[in-house]
């Protein structure tokens, strides 16, 4: 823990600007207000109809959203001109493109002619594998093609990667996690892996589609760590240097909407942590390993309860 005790104490003192982080805070609490509120990004955004619309509304959100904390950066810090580069509005656009491409995908439309005995199970597994060809192949094109100078995938990478302390880590935030399964709207949620007819329809025992799913299920998070620790940080360094944080802070949070409003609220100080570990590891492999864990360990602790 002192390893990321002396991560954060570094960061802050390089980065921390009251009036930025006073007002950026207030733009991330004023839109989780807002879309729990009336159910924005839910019951507005996701409702759109057809994979284009829905996809060019989520690109606006996201991008309009990142483009405020990038005002406000330039407000506060005026010697950073990194917006005035193309190469820095080319990899944002892509990497929500990126995003909304795959937020604004329903395969529930695609794949409506599977058997309804099997339709959830299989509806789960391919949407957890669908990042597969909406994150992974695409962020690869971009790091192949864009970013060359890049010394290893966006952080994917075992070389000088120590387990300890990111157990640590994980030790801590485990009874965080089991208190808040005693909450009404966790157990709502979670978990995510509902009972079906799967294993019946197919004559086996009900762990194996359990199984199944979870697996696929903990792939997807990493993923999302490719795409906001790796690319939105790591990816972003160059350009935006300790910068990079706090905007991949606010999507990150956006991308929480819809669960619990507690895990949104949470994955704003998660998503600042793992981030300043990025930025200075230049590792995503220990953000991956808490975020499958975490993921994990909340499934399992909602069917105990």
């Amino acid at each position: 823990m002192k390893l990321f005790y002396g991560y954060l104490k570094s960061f802050l003192k390089e980065d921390f600007n009251s009036r930025y982080y006073l007002f950026s805070f207030l733009f991330i609490t004023g839109a989780i207000t807002f879309n729990y509120t009336i159910d924005f990004e839910d019951g507005i955004l996701d409702k759109l109809d057809g994979v284009v619309p829905r996809t060019m509304a989520f690109l606006a959100f996201y991008m309009v959203s990142y483009s405020i904390i990038i005002l406000l950066n330039s407000v506060f810090y005026p010697k950073n001109t990194f917006h005035k580069q193309k190469k820095f509005w080319l990899k944002i656009f892509l990497g929500f493109f990126i995003l909304s491409f795959d937020t604004a995908i329903h395969l529930s439309e695609i794949l409506s002619f599977v058997p309804f005995q099997i339709r959830f199970l299989i509806l789960k597994i391919f949407n957890n594998l669908m990042s597969l060809f909406t994150y992974l192949l695409p962020l690869w094109f971009i790091y192949r093609y864009i970013d060359k100078d890049n010394t290893s995938f966006y952080g994917l990478t075992t070389k000088g990667f120590n387990l300890n302390p990111y157990l640590q880590l994980f030790l801590i935030v485990i009874p965080l996690v089991i208190a808040a399964s005693f909450i009404e709207n966790f157990n709502s949620y979670y978990p995510v892996y509902k009972q079906n007819t799967a294993s019946e329809y197919w004559g086996i025992a009900s762990w194996i589609p359990a199984l199944g799913y979870e697996l696929t299920y903990g792939w997807n998070f990493i993923s999302v760590e490719l795409l906001f620790r790796g690319f939105f940080v790591i990816g972003m360094v160059k350009i935006l240097g300790r910068h990079a944080i706090v905007p991949m802070v606010v999507v990150y949070c956006f991308i929480h909407f819809g669960k619990p409003i507690g895990e949104c609220i949470s994955s704003v100080f998660g998503g600042y942590l793992l981030g300043i570990i990025a930025y200075y590891s230049r590792n995503i492999m220990g953000g991956i390993i808490i975020h499958i864990g975490l993921a994990w360990l909340m499934e399992l602790v909602s069917m105990l309860n």
